[in-house]
């Protein structure tokens, strides 16, 4: 089997690069991480994807966004930094969206519960057509029951979470650069 791209390399899972490679896994996964390392981009903020200068964001770039999975938080050091785009990607069926969902909702807790505070909001770009605002309220009770218990709060997470559906990159740049240029 010959890989054209690193897309073509990331749509396997582990096991079918193990045999397609006829490599042990350990090496697989090695070559998984090195490749990884060379390819994918150092994470920007937003202002800088757009050339501004003097980016003001609500939200400092060393805050992190923990996701609660140990190991990942771990080796992201701390979680996903707050204020950048973070895509997900993965073959079907792995957590995606759901993965989304849950950093959306702990994003909104306050920082008492880890999370970024609430007076952010959460920009959450859907290219499946997949986001549920009950999935997110579900979640968010799921890891803090106690503050999802009153109304108000629901109220205010989903209120902070921007849902925008595209499927091309110009209207994620659109949405970006504020032209308008969207689905919404």
């Amino acid at each position: 089997k010959k890989y054209f791209s690193p897309g073509d390399f990331f749509s396997k899972t582990d096991i079918e690069l193990m045999y397609d490679l006829d490599l042990p896994l350990i090496e697989v996964r090695n070559l998984i991480t090195f490749i990884s390392l060379k390819v994918v981009p150092k994470g920007k903020r937003v202002p800088e994807l757009l050339n501004t200068e003097n980016p003001e964001l609500p939200v400092p770039f060393t805050d992190r966004l923990a996701s609660r999975v140990v190991p990942l938080d771990e080796y992201l050091r701390g979680g996903i930094p707050a204020g950048t785009i973070t895509e997900i990607v993965g073959p079907p069926g792995v957590g995606k969206t759901q993965f989304c969902h849950t950093l959306s909702a702990l994003a909104c807790l306050p920082r008492k519960l880890r999370g970024l505070g609430e007076d952010i909001s959460v920009i959450y770009f859907d290219s499946e057509r997949a986001f549920s605002s009950v999935r997110l309220l579900q979640i968010a009770e799921v890891h803090e029951p106690s503050y999802c218990a009153e109304q108000k709060y629901k109220t205010s997470i989903s209120k902070r979470v921007h849902v925008y559906s595209i499927s091309t990159s110009m209207q994620l740049l659109g949405i970006l650069e504020g032209t308008g240029y969207n689905s919404k």
